[in-house]
């Protein structure tokens, strides 16, 4: 396929920049090395104090869009910002301080030219690799091992059926911009967990398309961008996050739309809260094994106090043997990846 066909699709690149320049360095040369560059690359800043936007701002002779908030407007809000400012008919809103794979944009738009209705499509979401920060892959995200179409209004059952409750983070999914507008973009109603909101907006009403591609890299590291601050992210901010998630599935669960996802003896059963909240038992007991008492007892608190009355029962019991199946086995796989891809930042896979 060539160029001139994938360039029907069009394709912005935003990011909400917040302090964190070293990584936003690192961030937008990732951008810089596309094979086939985005149609778009904005960056919007939202009061960094560091030179990040100062740096920023030598970008504008390579073809950067660079704005500035007049007053920091929290990170949700900016999220949405870099989604506003856009023009192409999809967007991705890439975090300061996670990296694009050298195909991504390529592999996208080569995709999303195959499919029919494109226009209609709410999200493109996939896998991709997790790294620290010294850029170095700890684990893999993969959550189907094939490209797929889902339609609503079996994608919520497909996707709870095989253990996956959002679209991915944000860098990982590519947005339909008309449809953002439409859904009403992000909300601060659930903090970070905005992005599952996002995908209960989305699942019950726009079909998703999922690509098998691993061509995106996630930053898991101490140093978190929230509103007004860059702070070392701690166990208190991992059991928010969480909680704010789960709020997120309660709140939904009365949802028309997503009521009609179900059959009634899923909804008897409460499959669509329970399956969510019973990974935080299993998560506990790992823990636990790694010897590591302050998380397995934060996790055992968020199971306790969220997962729906009787906590303890059958159902739960076979919730729990699924869970620590799957996470005996991804522990497994990770270990696998830690030891065949080394120390080397990941990125050096990619040079030629």
């Amino acid at each position: 396929m060539g160029v001139e066909m994938r360039n029907k699709i069009t394709i912005s690149v935003s990011v909400p920049l917040f302090n964190r320049l070293d990584l936003f360095k690192k961030t937008v040369n990732s951008v810089f090395a596309q094979a086939e560059p985005p149609d778009e690359f904005i960056i919007v800043d939202n009061g960094s104090t560091d030179g990040s936007y100062e740096y920023a701002l030598t970008l504008k002779g390579k073809g950067v869009k660079v704005y500035r908030n007049k007053t920091n407007i929290g990170m949700i809000g900016n999220w949405n910002e870099t989604i506003k400012r856009s023009n192409s008919e999809f967007v991705v809103s890439l975090h300061s301080d996670d990296l694009l794979m050298p195909d991504y944009i390529k592999t996208w738009k080569e995709k999303i030219n195959k499919l029919n209705n494109k226009s209609d499509i709410g999200a493109f979401f996939s896998g991709g690799y997790i790294i620290d920060g010294e850029d170095r892959v700890k684990a893999v995200y993969q959550p189907f091992k094939k490209d797929m179409l889902l339609k609503p209004p079996t994608t919520i059952t497909y996707m709870w059926n095989n253990f996956h409750f959002h679209l991915s983070v944000t860098g990982w999914t590519l947005y339909n911009r008309s449809i953002m507008q439409k859904v009403g973009y992000f909300t601060s109603n659930y903090n970070i967990a905005a992005e599952n909101e996002m995908a209960m907006k989305i699942f019950p009403s726009y079909p998703v398309f999922y690509s098998s591609a691993l061509e995106f890299a996630f930053r898991r590291h101490g140093l978190q961008g929230f509103d007004k601050k860059v702070v070392q992210f701690s166990l208190n901010q991992e059991v928010k996050n969480a909680q704010d998630a789960l709020k997120v599935y309660y709140d939904y669960e009365i949802n028309k739309k997503v009521i009609a996802s179900f059959s009634l003896k899923e909804r008897r059963e409460g499959l669509f809260v329970k399956l969510p909240t019973s990974f935080f038992i299993a998560q506990a007991l790992a823990f636990l094994v790694f010897l590591d008492f302050k998380h397995a007892k934060a996790y055992f608190n968020i199971f306790r106090t969220s997962y729906p009355k009787p906590i303890f029962s059958f159902q739960t019991l076979k919730l729990f043997v699924v869970w620590i199946t799957r996470l005996v086995k991804t522990y497994i796989s990770n270990v696998q990846i830690q030891l065949r891809m080394g120390r080397k930042p990941i990125l050096d896979y990619f040079r030629v």
